[in-house]
Order: structure tokens, then sequence, then C-alpha cells
């Protein structure tokens, strides 16, 4: 049986998801900190039809 994607009164049931995070923060000078992360989410909303996604970002503080 053919899953209906296009049926707008389709809703799958959410099941599980994993999300991981990974960051370390840099004082490149007293009053400058950096942060880069990646995040990995499995199964975003718990929905096993959706693709796995990859985040990177960065964080920045600046101290006065």
């Amino acid at each position: 049986m053919e899953v209906p994607y296009s049926d707008p009164r389709y809703a799958p049931l959410p099941e599980s998801s994993v999300n991981a995070e990974l960051y370390y923060r840099f004082k490149v000078t007293p009053w400058l900190e950096l942060q880069p992360l990646i995040q990995y989410w499995g199964r975003p909303g718990g929905i096993a039809q959706t693709s796995d996604a990859w985040v990177v970002g960065l964080k920045t503080a600046i101290n006065f």
C-alpha cells in the first residue's frame, strides 16, 4: 500500500527520535568567546519518513 503523502489529511504516527550535540567553548581573548557546535538529528519529530539532519553553528559572546 502506497503512503498518501499528498493527502492533507495524512498524519504519520510519531515514534522516537535521536538528538546528539557536541560543542566546545574557546576563550580567544579576555573579552571574546567562540563556541562552535554540531548536532545530529535522527528521525526528526519522531517520524520515520523524515531524513536525518546535521546542524552546525557558531555562538559568539562578547564581554564588556
